[in-house]
């Protein structure tokens, strides 16, 4: 199993707080079947994102842990102006371990102007797939949005806890 969504690196955004519960919450994955894991710390206006950081906990944290699981680097990219410039002057460097997959995240604000920025960082080369909209109260208002750009290239990435079933889409990581 493959978990494309968790907060696992210690100190860098709402997630775990220290390397041991970085570690706790590695072995409780591996324990519930997860091969790969990507830490997606967030990129927002609140948290800074910074890839040398990113990849020095994944080595450390990896390290701690016997082989699985395997942990890759991504981003929770919030879609605010300035990451969305930010990713189309370097593209990769927000999404699953440099590949074309980047995790998004929508403002709690009134959607005007999405299917622009989505469309953007497809002509970026970025397959955008949008995290927990079971969360987002507007979203859940716009199904039809989501849907609509789920025809025009993006994914959804809904989390377990949230009691919903759909169907998944198997990515597959590009190597680090």
């Amino acid at each position: 199993m493959v978990d494309i969504h968790s907060h696992i690196l210690w100190g860098l955004d709402d997630g775990a707080k220290t390397l041991e519960e970085s570690l706790a919450m590695l072995k409780l994955a591996a324990e519930s079947g997860t091969t790969d894991i990507v830490a997606t710390p967030h990129a927002n206006s609140k948290y800074r994102f910074d890839p040398e950081v990113i990849q020095q906990r994944i080595e450390e944290a990896a390290a701690g842990v016997s082989g699985t699981p395997r942990i890759h680097r991504g981003c929770d990219f919030h879609l605010s102006y300035d990451n969305v410039q930010a990713a189309m002057e370097n593209p990769h460097k927000y999404s699953i371990n440099g590949g074309s997959y980047v995790l998004v995240e929508f403002p709690d604000s009134p959607l005007a102007g999405m299917k622009r920025v989505l469309t953007t960082l497809i002509d970026c080369g970025l397959t955008p797939i949008m995290t927990h909209p079971e969360r987002n109260q507007i979203l859940q208002q716009r199904f039809d949005s989501i849907e609509r750009w789920v025809s025009e290239g993006s994914f959804v990435q809904v989390t377990a806890a949230s009691g919903e079933i759909v169907p998944g889409v198997l990515l597959q990581l590009p190597e680090a």
